[in-house]
């Protein structure tokens, strides 16, 4: 890869610490406690891209990833919570279309959109020696994601898949209402590749299902409301 670029920002917190949120919200209190009936919510914008010095038509040119989502919690208890995420995702990758070198055109692109919303409890334990209002957490959660691919040339295809989502988190407070999330969250999604095997002069077909995982570690802000 010749370019390769991350950016992960939170929009609530580029807009509302620095414009919108009034000063009062700042000071330290017993308001920035999490207690039963508090909500907490976060929204966040990611994207990722990238470049490949060499590339065919199965190795990508070029790829560009949107990520948004938006997550609340609500404390039933003072320990438990439970919470709903919904996100997007938007892939767009981009190949040397070497089968159509007699045309002016010599590339072509797959379109990935991916809606993905989901339930999760959580369980949120004070940290010893430390004020309540620092919290670690964990938290697990069944998600469904619906994946819609267009491929150039080839039409669209959407399909649907469930899997689920284990975390763990420490929350620390910046203010009055405003908290640092860190957290490391693992999902997976279970997923069926078709393939065919040779049996004499016939091919038969059969599915795998696997459930491929990824763990990610996040870095935001959350708002208690």
């Amino acid at each position: 890869m010749k370019i390769s670029i991350t950016l992960s920002i939170s929009i609530v917190t580029l807009l509302a610490v620095l414009v919108f949120l009034p000063k009062h919200i700042f000071a330290q209190g017993e308001e920035s406690d999490l207690r039963a009936g508090a909500w907490i919510a976060n929204v966040n914008l990611s994207y990722t891209g990238a470049e490949r010095d060499l590339s065919n038509f199965e190795l990508e040119k070029s790829f560009k990833r949107i990520n948004t989502s938006l997550q609340t919690t609500y404390f039933l208890t003072n320990t438990i919570g439970l919470g709903f995420e919904a996100g997007t995702s938007n892939l767009v990758q981009t190949f040397d279309d070497t089968n159509n070198w007699y045309e002016d055109k010599d590339e072509f692109q797959n379109v990935i959109h991916e809606f993905k919303y989901g339930f999760y409890p959580a369980y949120f334990i004070s940290i010893p020696s430390l004020p309540d209002n620092y919290k670690t957490y964990i938290e697990a959660g069944v998600f469904q994601i619906r994946s819609r691919y267009r491929f150039e040339g080839s039409g669209t295809i959407v399909d649907y898949n469930n899997g689920y989502r284990i975390g763990a988190g420490l929350m620390i407070p910046l203010a009055k209402k405003v908290f640092l999330n860190a957290k490391l969250t693992r999902d997976s999604f279970k997923a069926e590749t078709l393939y065919g095997e040779q049996v004499g002069n016939t091919t038969e077909y059969k599915t795998i299902t696997r459930w491929p995982a990824s763990t990610r570690l996040g870095l935001g802000i959350s708002f208690k409301f």
